[in-house]
């Protein structure tokens, strides 16, 4: 018994982090930021595991076993993927990235947007420099349709487009911030979104707000960007309730990490949500030098 509840003790951190995340305890900072942390927490399991056998604490081993088998149960379908529908309509490459308040190099940005080729490129924590760096270098020549705001420091984003954008009035989230646009001549519902990273108390509320306001995915709405959320996170499962899929883990690119929180600390908070008639070709995660994000790129057929 001694040995149960010396294991129970070594153990009972991974414990509480696990039942946060299997019964979506996530509510409140600063249980949002750690649930995050889930596929790393998983890892760190093998700890207690370890020391459990080691003590030769059967039930307390038993216990992480199973708690363990929950969270892959959880985790492993984002490394899967799922069948994709069959959509015969407009084929739409999306290119999304945080510069990171407009550090991000400008070359491999320049390369990343060559190689990738999109139709809509949607760029997060960007500058004015950012815009004329881009304008300097020809982009906007081929992406001649603009939407967005511009900003030195982190609030600032802008959308580029090969078809027109047209803003939806009414449509932004959290003071008029990240509006829909409707992209002329496609059918589809596009918007860049950025919310207030729960990192702090103060900025959690900001975070909620803004995921609660995003609407069912009803026509092709598609949304993308930097939602400082991952799959872990109940309010980010939440919006993907009201009809979304997330591109990547439909693909099976659900652990292909986009923020370097520190070497080991790596999280999947960009993303690229469809609605379910939307088909997700491919996926693709590029490195960008100069920043902490790495840009994501989805191949989207839209329905017939």
């Amino acid at each position: 018994m001694r040995r149960n509840l010396l294991a129970l003790l070594i153990a009972s951190p991974w414990l509480a982090a696990a039942c946060i995340r299997i019964f979506s305890l996530d509510y409140v900072w600063p249980l949002i930021p750690l649930v995050a942390f889930t596929p790393q927490m998983l890892v760190l399991m093998s700890i207690p595991l370890i020391a459990a056998f080691a003590m030769r604490a059967k039930y307390m081993a038993i216990v992480l076993v199973v708690t363990a088998g929950v969270l892959v149960a959880l985790l492993l379908p984002r490394a899967i993927g799922n069948e994709q529908p069959e959509a015969h309509g407009r084929t739409i490459t999306i290119f999304s990235a945080n510069l990171l308040a407009g550090a991000a190099q400008p070359a491999p940005l320049l390369a990343a947007i060559e190689r990738s080729d999109p139709d809509i490129i949607a760029l997060q924590e960007a500058t004015p420099g950012n815009l004329e760096m881009l304008k300097g270098a020809g982009v906007l020549t081929e992406y001649p349709h603009f939407a967005g705001s511009p900003e030195v420091g982190t609030r600032g984003y802008f959308t580029l487009s090969r078809w027109p954008l047209k803003e939806i009035p009414g449509s932004g989230l959290i003071d008029g911030r990240w509006p829909e646009m409707r992209v002329v001549g496609t059918g589809m519902i596009f918007r860049n979104i950025h919310p207030s990273p729960p990192l702090k108390f103060g900025n959690t509320p900001k975070w909620k707000q803004a995921l609660s306001e995003i609407p069912s995915s009803r026509g092709n709405r598609v949304i993308s960007g930097d939602f400082n959320a991952t799959l872990d996170h109940r309010d980010f499962r939440s919006v993907l309730s009201r009809g979304y899929r997330d591109s990547a883990d439909q693909t099976g690119n659900g652990f292909k990490w986009t923020w370097v929180v520190t070497r080991t600390g790596r999280l999947v908070i960009d993303h690229v949500l469809v609605p379910p008639g939307v088909e997700v070709q491919d996926f693709r995660v590029i490195d960008l030098p100069g920043s902490d994000h790495n840009a994501v790129v989805a191949k989207l057929r839209l329905p017939g």
